[in-house]
């Protein structure tokens, strides 16, 4: 690897938990690469083709789900919020629909409310 190679960056291999990912675009402070369906979890590992190093971050896997809250008939969908993990979205004031980003492979609970004081509170683990 010359010189001019490390200069701009260049990066020939990366990992996430071992498994070999494709290395996309790579500047002073990004690096954007494609993952192989069936990754997991783990540390995120680059090589130049002459050093590799860990770099410390951990690449969590996460998935999209899609839900509906269907609260008792007395109460209105407007203005509920669903919270999972640090993800914050908003439910459907027309059909209660909702999606929340989680991570994969872990029991998370995705809490819907309007404020603090809301005296109706819903729990969904999946």
């Amino acid at each position: 690897m010359n010189n001019e190679c490390r200069k701009n960056y260049c990066l020939q291999y990366i990992s996430v938990n071992g498994t070999a990912a494709s290395v996309g675009s790579v500047t002073s402070d990004s690096v954007e690469f494609t993952i192989e369906s069936g990754t997991t979890t783990g540390f995120v590992t680059v090589s130049d083709g002459i050093d590799t190093f860990s770099t410390g971050l951990i690449f969590e896997m996460s998935k999209v789900l899609s839900g509906t809250l269907v609260p008792p008939s007395n109460v209105s969908l407007s203005g509920y919020t669903i919270l999972s993990s640090s993800n914050i979205s908003t439910v459907s004031d027309s059909d209660g629909s909702f999606t929340a980003v989680v991570r994969e492979g872990f029991v998370t609970t995705v809490w819907a409310f309007r404020d603090q004081s809301d005296p109706l509170k819903h729990v969904l683990n999946w």
